[in-house]
């Protein structure tokens, strides 16, 4: 399997979780909990994939918009953990987050699809 397969596999298993999440909060009348929980899945996820090359990340190795992307999921991650270990955090911030990363998921499988990539 290719790595640009790969990547798709993995994008459309995460937008499915968000349709997923959003099923349970809305249709099964859970709340924001499936939310916060894809949050802090999502966002620590992908602080964790990004820790070993913290120094990269800040030392203009990569383009100038990936620390905000890596420090935004940072965010989201704290976030979500701090409403899931019972702080008040407004709602608004983890369904802003999750309406966020939406986005770039769906962003990404759209250019992915579009788009012939050839990963190194």
């Amino acid at each position: 399997m290719s790595d640009d397969r790969l990547v798709e596999i993995v994008l459309i298993a995460i937008i499915l979780a968000h349709v997923g999440a959003l099923y349970v909060a809305f249709f099964r009348r859970r709340g924001g909990r499936p939310i916060r929980l894809l949050n802090l899945v999502e966002g620590g996820g992908t602080a964790i994939w990004w820790a070993p090359d913290i120094g990269k990340l800040f030392s203009g190795y990569y383009t100038e918009y990936v620390p905000f992307f890596v420090l935004f999921e940072l965010a989201v991650a704290i976030s979500a953990a701090l409403a899931i270990a019972g702080l008040r955090v407004p709602s608004f911030v983890n369904w802003g987050a999750f309406a966020i990363n939406t986005v770039f998921v769906a962003f990404a499988l759209w250019f992915m699809f579009s788009f012939e990539m050839r990963m190194m």
